[in-house]
């Protein structure tokens, strides 16, 4: 993980690499058990910078916040899909 200053004096930027050491069989087996690390980094560096941003992370799931049932599992369907990076 590196912390940069953003151009512009933009705030700063965190860049993460990610690398496995697993073979690549061993690899797909864990693709295939829904095991996916890119995701997983993902979603800790969203959550990173919302507690960075915010003071703490914000999460949406199950607000008592009077959404229909229909308009919680439509929040949900987006939610997945910005987490996939749009992959279904």
């Amino acid at each position: 993980m590196e912390l940069a200053d953003a151009p512009q004096g933009r705030g700063t930027e965190i860049r993460a690499e990610l690398r496995y050491r697993l073979g690549p069989v061993r690899r797909a087996f864990g693709l295939a058990a829904g095991d996916e690390p890119d995701l997983a980094l993902r979603d800790t560096l969203r959550r990173l910078k919302a507690l960075i941003e915010c003071g703490e992370v914000i999460d949406t799931r199950r607000d008592p916040s009077a959404r229909s049932a229909r308009q919680e599992r439509a929040t949900d369907k987006v939610r997945e899909r910005l987490a996939t990076g749009g992959r279904a």
